[in-house]
């Protein structure tokens, strides 16, 4: 009976060492995965948790930019001073440049051709200018500046009869007249002076 108790004993023992080695490796390898599971990531010192934000890009237009250009207003008579030029003569014609300085603080426009009357001593017209039918082309004028638009007096020869206004009257497209000295200005009895088309004057 000894023997048998022996060998009881002896697998007995062998099998209690091989449930604590089983044990212990269970033991270990739940304690490593309890530690993976339960790693964490540290963030900024200071605590808190950061956010990261995205701003979305602004969008641009391209192309060429648009640009609005204003006219700038009418001259009228009263932001002109009028006067006249030297004459000289072309071709049998005598031109005298009607000058016309902008004396106003902003710019403006002189667009076509005035109207011109010829008035005598005691303001009775004796004459009117007569267009010469070219295209206009629109003049602006700052400040200061000046444009001008001519007369031109056909030469009449042997048989004219010189008529010498006291006064020419003009009258700008934007309205409102001005008065010059005529000084030697004249030009034949019944027939018009001519008056060109507004242009730069330098």
């Amino acid at each position: 009976m000894a023997p048998i108790v022996e060998g009881v004993s002896r697998w007995t023992l062998w099998g209690l060492v091989s449930l604590a080695i089983v044990l212990s490796s269970c033991t270990s390898g739940g304690s490593g995965d309890h530690s993976q599971g339960s790693s964490t990531t540290s963030g900024p010192a200071g605590g808190g948790s950061s956010t990261t934000a995205t701003v979305p890009a602004q969008s641009s237009t391209t192309g060429a930019t648009a640009t609005a250009t204003t006219a700038a207003r009418a001259c009228r008579g009263s932001d002109l001073q009028v006067t006249l030029g030297s004459s000289q003569g072309l071709g049998g014609t005598t031109y005298t440049p009607l000058i016309l300085k902008n004396r106003s603080a902003s710019a403006c426009t002189l667009n076509g051709h005035p109207d011109v009357a010829f008035l005598d001593r005691s303001g009775r017209v004796i004459g009117q200018a007569a267009f010469t039918g070219e295209s206009p082309t629109p003049v602006a004028v700052a400040p200061a500046e000046v444009a001008s638009a001519d007369l031109g007096v056909v030469s009449g020869g042997d048989t004219c009869q010189r008529v010498g206004p006291a006064t020419v009257r003009v009258v700008p497209p934007g309205g409102g007249a001005v008065s010059v000295a005529a000084g030697d200005f004249a030009f034949c009895s019944g027939e018009n002076p001519t008056i060109s088309a507004f242009k730069p004057r330098n």
